[in-house]
């Protein structure tokens, strides 16, 4: 008697453990494991000042920088606009209808590692403008995009872009994050630096830096 319950209880383990297993590997099956399953909507930007302690690390890092109070002193050499992104996420499954019936005992994101989170959002327009003269031939209000250079963005793994108006041109994905480095000194010190950017869903967003003092050295 004892016997012929331990063989029910080892197979009963047994066809336990393979259907444990089958579940737990169809969470990384399909759309799951599809790097465009992951989805990323843009509803907002803010920018902030920044000192750049690393521009560009070895192996498309991140910049390494300081954050700048309003009205703090820097070299116009190292200054650049951290412009970040107010992002919300979602899987290209994510309908009721879909998830209806669906046993998942591990969420995948914990099963698979899914490829970067992708957007069908674009970049329209993208314009930087300062409330002072930047130069005689840029005055107050006038878009000087191409005195920036995005050095990395967060939405690829390549970032090689001259200028601003460029990154419109080769590869106008909303960035999630994007970092803007200043090529040129200006004319005169103080600066409040306003970036519009316009996404193709029609969304516009103005947002400002608040005022830096960019110094020569």
């Amino acid at each position: 008697m004892r016997n012929s319950y331990t063989l029910h209880l080892s197979r009963f383990l047994s066809v336990s453990a393979l259907i444990f297993l089958f579940i737990f590997l169809s969470g990384c099956s399909g759309d799951s494991c599809n790097p465009s399953s992951q989805n990323y909507v843009v509803e907002g930007y803010s920018a902030q000042s920044i000192r750049y302690v690393e521009l560009e690390p070895e192996g498309y890092l991140r910049p390494e920088f300081d954050v700048l109070d309003n009205s703090e002193e820097v070299s116009w050499t190292t200054y650049g606009i951290h412009v970040i992104g107010v992002e919300r996420f979602f899987t290209a499954d994510a309908s009721p209808e879909k998830r209806k019936g669906r046993l998942e005992l591990f969420p995948s994101a914990y099963a698979c590692s899914p490829g970067l989170p992708q957007t069908t959002q674009t970049v329209t327009a993208f314009t930087v403008t300062s409330d002072n003269d930047f130069s005689e031939d840029y005055p107050a209000g006038t878009n000087i995009s191409v005195f920036f250079r995005p050095v990395y963005t967060v939405h690829r793994l390549v970032n090689n872009y001259e200028t601003i108006p460029e990154y419109l041109v080769i590869d106008p994905v909303s960035p999630r994050q994007i970092f803007l480095d200043l090529l040129q000194q200006p004319e005169f010190e103080r600066h409040n630096f306003t970036i519009s950017i316009s996404l193709s869903d029609g969304s516009i967003f103005e947002f400002q830096t608040g005022d830096v003092y960019l110094t020569e050295q």
